[in-house]
């Protein structure tokens, strides 16, 4: 889930419109924002990044649908880490990148660090929508919000969550942003309602599109070791939880954990969520225990006794289904008739594990 970026941006005028692109914020400049966004299916998953001598791999894609790798042309000065597609297009057939952005000048020992932040590039070509100049950046994947929002949520390296607007979300806030001198575009932190909870450290975040859940999120959730058992560890491994947030998005009012209590000390990451052709709720994550070097893929079948009510896993439905696992999320079909896994061979060979969610 790594990758790179360019540094170049391009900023386009359209006479007969009379609108201008203008640079906000340290080292951040917006391109035409698209007015016009249609559904669609995201199945483009970003891989990690992989390193050939000194220099970085540029940020590549697995199309799930046809197994093809994708990349994004981007100048060798730029990095885009943690980047994700958008489940939806704009009014030019492209989807949207976003992710944490930072720029590099030199090589190897020589290499210094310049600006960073978060950007948005339209994909595949790469042109520059949003760059955000901030020092509160994704430190893993982050989620869109639902309905073709322009609006992301992350996780930062203070473990925790995180908001951010971009261009056309501001634009539609109207005059309540411009009173207040707020730019929605910079981070703003989704805070927890019960402060006793503000200790956990939350991580990939993903926000399923199922009206079954009631608006709710699932992140990967890292509760604080207050047992004084081993002092050398601060916290519990991650755990699946899902989080209810406020109308406004600036709190989490309530929080219940999604997967079945074990004693096995696994790490639960990289979660989605989908409904299959039969119409169950499925769960698909990667998990993989101490000392275990690659990520094995499960799936379950997930419950709401009641409507409104919380979800869990079914503990019976828990299945191991593929061994050897990229440390990516698993892919959702848009039929519901599958869920997809990167993966590698033997012989070190990209391959996607195709599971079927319904019996034929």
């Amino acid at each position: 889930m790594r990758g790179s970026l360019t540094s170049l941006v391009r900023l386009s005028v359209f006479a007969g419109l009379g609108l201008c692109v203008v640079a906000v914020g340290l080292g951040r400049m917006v391109s035409p924002t698209p007015d016009l966004r249609s559904l669609g299916t995201n199945r483009l998953v970003a891989l990690p990044i992989e390193t050939h001598g000194d220099e970085p791999s540029p940020p590549r894609f697995l199309d799930f649908d046809g197994g093809r790798l994708e990349t994004l042309p981007l100048a060798a000065s730029d990095r885009l880490e943690c980047a994700i597609g958008s489940p939806w297009k704009d009014e030019r057939g492209e989807s949207h990148v976003v992710g944490r952005w930072y720029s590099i000048s030199g090589r190897g020992d020589t290499a210094i660090m310049g600006d960073a932040g978060i950007v948005r590039v339209g994909f595949p070509s790469g042109r520059v929508i949003d760059r955000v100049s901030t020092s509160i950046v994704p430190d893993s994947t982050p989620c869109w919000f639902p309905n073709a929002s322009p609006r992301i949520l992350f996780t930062a390296g203070d473990g925790k969550l995180y908001r951010v607007s971009f261009a056309e979300a501001e634009a539609e806030a109207g005059s309540a942003a411009v009173d207040t001198g707020d730019d929605l575009r910079m981070p703003r932190p989704v805070s927890w309602r019960d402060e006793s909870n503000e200790s956990h450290r939350l991580s990939d975040p993903s926000w399923p599109e199922l009206p079954a859940l009631g608006g709710r999120l699932i992140v990967s959730l890292r509760r604080k070791d207050v047992s004084g058992v081993d002092p050398r560890r601060k916290y519990h491994p991650s755990e699946l939880w899902c989080l209810s947030l406020s109308p406004d998005r600036s709190w989490i009012e309530s929080a219940s954990r999604l997967t079945p209590s074990d004693s096995t000390e696994a790490e639960e990451r990289f979660s989605r969520m989908g409904r299959a052709a039969d119409g169950s709720l499925r769960l698909a994550f990667l998990t993989h225990l101490p000392g275990e070097t690659s990520w094995r893929g499960r799936l379950a079948t997930v419950s709401i006794d009641t409507p409104g009510g919380v979800p869990f896993v079914l503990s019976e439905t828990l299945l191991d289904v593929a061994d050897n696992c990229l440390p990516v999320a698993p892919n959702f079909s848009s039929d519901g008739l599958h869920v997809d896994f990167a993966r590698r061979d033997d012989q070190g060979e990209l391959l996607v594990k195709r599971v079927p969610l319904v019996s034929k």
